[in-house]
């Protein structure tokens, strides 16, 4: 009997493991982790442009572009920002929570392109159970217990990053309007 309960624990704990890293498979993964990322080029635009479009890009995404970028390096033609979103969680049957999805945006130019990289996902927020808990913990292993309920994250959270990506696309290869 001992021997059964010790097989049935083992494989009870492989097909969680399993399921998360299935469930994770719904985001782009570098190395285990989430990744958003890639390089898109801007025909006949310069690198003080594309800064600055970037920058403009943040503002007006973000509203709070001083809390947002943690580096800010013209020279370079870099910026990075920590940022989040928040989403509604559904966390039991009757019940659910407005979570913070935190990441780190990267974005880089050059002449004619530049690269993005969104990495660094994170979960943070807070609820009222027999006293105030904070929860701060990596995406990928959030509620890697629950993955039905994970699946359901993981989607709003990619649903949410193509809509981020695609806005930047979009405002990069648009001129500014300097017209006033």
């Amino acid at each position: 009997m001992k021997k059964f309960i010790f097989l049935f624990t083992c494989c009870l704990i492989a097909t969680i493991g399993l399921t998360q890293e299935n469930v994770l498979t719904i985001l782009p993964l570098k190395d285990g982790k989430v990744n958003y990322s890639g390089v898109v080029n801007v025909d006949s635009v310069n690198k003080t442009e594309l800064y600055n479009r970037a920058k403009h890009w943040l503002v007006e995404t973000y509203k709070s572009a001083k809390d947002v970028i943690q580096i800010d390096d013209k020279e370079n033609g870099e910026v990075i920002g920590k940022v989040f979103f928040e989403i509604y969680w559904t966390n039991t049957f009757y019940s659910g929570l407005n979570i913070n999805i935190w990441h780190t945006l990267k974005i880089q130019v050059k002449d004619g392109r530049f690269r993005y990289e969104i990495t660094d996902f994170s979960v943070k927020y807070s609820y009222i159970y027999h006293g105030l808990n904070y929860v701060d913990a990596p995406l990928e292993t959030w509620n890697s217990a629950r993955p039905e309920n994970l699946k359901k994250v993981l989607l709003h959270v990619d649903e949410k990053m193509q809509e981020m990506v695609l806005s930047l696309k979009n405002y990069m290869k648009k001129p500014m309007n300097n017209n006033w």
